[in-house]
């Protein structure tokens, strides 16, 4: 082999290395979304964030301050369902009202049941309460928290995804 042909056949197992490398690197980890460049995010990872109460159920939840003229909206379905209740988190006009996240809440046996289905989910439970609170995360979108949302939904989510979901209790 003359000098030419050893450099090219070196750069090239170089960069099959290095990309390979890199595969390895990523493989298992999650898709995280962009970031947003829209300029549509109005709160940042270290902005002053509010809390949503719900007085029914006992829980608080963090909230972005982006979320501005959001709505919670709590459907209850009772011992019938496969969950007893959701709060559906939405934004108004000018779109029409879409779940942005959602926190399921489940009785101690509806709880039962859904851990058979999926023992990982992930919830937040009150020591000695009544019910589990399980809410949406970052990959249950298909690995993308964006699917199905326009950019400003989208915003939102993202604000909301910044920090870890944490539940309280009051």
């Amino acid at each position: 082999m003359n000098l030419v042909t050893k450099k090219v056949v070196g750069t090239a197992v170089a960069i099959l290395a290095l990309g390979f490398l890199v595969w390895l690197g990523m493989r298992g980890k999650p898709i995280t979304p962009p970031p947003d460049t829209s300029g549509n995010n109005a709160s940042s990872t270290t902005g002053e964030w509010k809390t949503y109460r719900n007085e029914k159920y006992g829980f608080s939840l963090k909230i972005p301050d982006s979320w501005e003229n959001y709505k919670a909206t709590v459907h209850e379905y009772g011992q019938s369902s496969d969950y007893y209740a959701d709060v559906c988190f939405s934004f108004d006009a000018p779109r029409p009202p879409f779940c942005v996240f959602q926190i399921t809440i489940f009785t101690q046996n509806q709880w039962k049941e859904a851990l058979q289905k999926d023992p990982s989910i992930e919830y937040f439970r009150r020591e000695g309460g009544d019910f589990f609170f399980s809410p949406e995360s970052a990959s249950e979108s298909g690995k993308d928290p964006c699917i199905q949302l326009d950019e400003f939904l989208c915003a939102r989510k993202r604000d909301l995804f910044s920090k870890p979901i944490n539940i309280g209790f009051f």
